[in-house]
């Protein structure tokens, strides 16, 4: 159900259909692979004015804290648009076959197809990931965070980061790319390529049945 002061839909509780696995390991894969696009929120946040490398350092520090709940208020809001215009055509065409598995899953039991269309970008994006936060294993780290360069290339400026994270006693190292650009004098997330993945494997999910 969506706050009537917030506009933020209730979280979701999990359905047993077995045709939502595909979301749900997805999201798993996410969460190991995406270290450098899930930009933390507030708390722990650099200072207005901060360079992409200091951004880039108190991502991590903020991940540490908090949760996918925070991916959208530091996602640049032309990307928040671009990520509901890719995801939202799944909600259609499931209610257009009479499903409501992927509704429920990602925005409650009382959410509507009209809700869900209407819902600002920054509400659709933060939702979505909420719920898939809670089909996460909780036993993922995030130790340290190596800042090893920037790449200017026009408005947009690629971090690279070298991320060591612990997971279930094995600890392992990646290299990942934050890519960033200006809004309203500050430096805010892109998409990553890792969000069109999420997209296609929901549209093969939706092309196998």
């Amino acid at each position: 159900m969506r706050d009537r002061y917030t506009g933020h839909f209730s979280a979701a509780r999990p359905t047993p259909d077995t045709s939502m696995r595909t979301l749900r390991l997805t999201g798993r894969l996410l969460f190991v692979c995406l270290f450098a696009t899930l930009l933390a929120g507030r708390a722990g946040a650099a200072s207005p004015g901060a360079s992409p490398e200091e951004l880039t350092r108190a991502y991590f520090n903020a991940l540490k804290l908090m949760g996918f709940g925070a991916i959208a208020p530091y996602t640049h809001p032309v990307e928040r648009s671009r990520f509901k215009a890719m995801m939202l055509p799944f909600y259609v065409e499931e209610a257009r076959a009479g499903q409501v598995e992927l509704l429920h899953m990602t925005f409650g039991q009382d959410a509507t197809l009209g809700e869900v269309q209407a819902a600002d970008p920054y509400v659709f994006m933060n939702n979505f990931f909420r719920s898939l936060e809670q089909r996460m294993p909780a036993n993922v780290q995030f130790e340290r965070i190596e800042v090893l360069g920037t790449v200017a290339e026009g408005e947009t400026v690629h971090v690279l980061a070298r991320v060591t994270v612990a997971t279930e006693g094995v600890t392992f190292t990646k290299l990942e790319v934050l890519s960033l650009r200006r809004y309203e004098g500050e430096w805010m997330v892109m998409l990553a390529a890792q969000y069109e993945g999420l997209a296609q494997a929901l549209g093969a999910r939706r092309n196998a049945r």
